[in-house]
């Protein structure tokens, strides 16, 4: 799943120059590491305490830019995701955090278990927020409009 999601940000329309990725390995036991020297290009990171928040930070701790986007290992963004969340920034000074629409890719693929989680879509707009959830990082320093 992670070179999934690392092959989709990469396949972003916003320039690879202008932002960082960064991979926390945060005990996985699928093979993380045997990805780098496909991904030269992206910063990994180990959190040997576990937990999402530990990994989040250590990431957070080492990101070089002033936007931090967030995404999962199990998430496929949308070509466009990184260009909307960074101009959001810029149209609305006052903005500290940006979310958007989920979408599953294979609703089929869900466990039973899950069946009770709603979905929730704001639309085409970003929903502008003060959090925002979080494991493969994004940092850029370089507002595209």
């Amino acid at each position: 799943m992670l070179r999934r999601s690392i092959k989709a940000i990469e396949a972003s329309d916003y320039p690879r120059a202008s932002f960082e990725l960064i991979v926390v390995d945060n005990g996985s036991t699928d093979g993380t590491g045997d990805l780098k020297s496909e991904f030269p290009d992206v910063r990994w990171l180990v959190e040997n305490v576990v937990g999402k928040s530990n990994a989040l930070n250590t990431g957070c701790r080492a990101a070089r830019g002033s936007i931090l986007a967030f995404t999962d290992d199990d998430c496929i963004v949308d070509s466009m995701w990184l260009r909307n969340l960074v101009s959001a920034f810029f149209e609305e000074p006052s903005v500290i955090g940006v979310g958007g629409s989920c979408y599953l890719a294979d609703p089929e693929t869900i466990n039973k278990k899950m069946q009770g989680l709603g979905i929730v879509d704001f639309g085409k707009k970003p929903n502008l927020s003060t959090s925002s959830l979080v494991e493969i990082l994004l940092s850029s320093a370089k507002p595209l409009l």
